[in-house]
């Protein structure tokens, strides 16, 4: 059975702004955002049998537009969260600017297995825990189904796909990391094809 995931990053956080946040988990979307969210739903065309979102809030503020627009297509909740390598406590009420020094100490440290502090990752549990589910993903029966997820998740995603990381290293995740950004509600799509088990394709775009 043919087998569509369409991963979407969430639009404009308060933390992609540049504004102080408190949580990972709770951070909500600027109001450039909301406007972006809204728009996404309007544009989006597309039969879907699945909408996935993540505990992080902006994923569901991301999506619940384009939920109203299509009432029976399930949703659900999965594990396919941000990478959060800082632990939150230390970072309360900062900018992205401010934690910029602490975010370069991390990515310079190159340690998969080091974990910052209480509610934090290492490297080797976030790899762990997106292979997990994406594995999931791919066994899935659904015709399409739609992931707003986080920039994180969907990097690691394509280098995987891409074969980059089939022996997990954070010195090549890092260097991707380092060449681009990915934007907004940047679209990626896994087709699977009657197997489920390669991808046949993947585009990325901008609906």
């Amino acid at each position: 059975m043919h087998s569509e995931v369409i991963f979407v990053r969430h639009a404009e956080s308060e933390a992609n702004a540049n504004g102080r946040t408190v949580s990972p988990h709770s951070i909500p979307l600027s109001r450039r955002g909301e406007e972006q969210a809204s728009a996404f739903a309007d544009k989006f065309d597309q039969d879907l049998s699945l909408i996935v979102v993540t505990i992080d809030v902006r994923t569901l503020l991301t999506a619940r537009h384009l939920i109203a627009r299509f009432p029976g297509v399930p949703v659900q909740v999965w594990p396919l969260h941000e990478f959060t390598f800082l632990s939150p406590a230390k970072f309360e009420h900062t900018t992205v600017t401010e934690r910029k020094k602490w975010v370069h100490e991390y990515w310079e440290r190159c340690d998969p297995d080091f974990v910052d502090g209480n509610g934090a990752e290492s490297f080797h549990q976030f790899v762990k825990r997106i292979t997990d589910s994406f594995d999931s993903l791919k066994s899935m029966t659904q015709h399409r189904t739609l992931v707003f997820s986080h920039g994180h998740v969907m990097r690691l995603v394509k280098l995987m796909l891409d074969g980059a990381l089939q022996s997990p290293s954070m010195i090549q995740y890092r260097d991707d990391l380092n060449r681009y950004k990915i934007p907004n509600l940047h679209v990626m799509v896994c087709d699977f094809g009657d197997t489920k088990m390669q991808t046949s394709f993947m585009v990325h775009r901008q609906l």
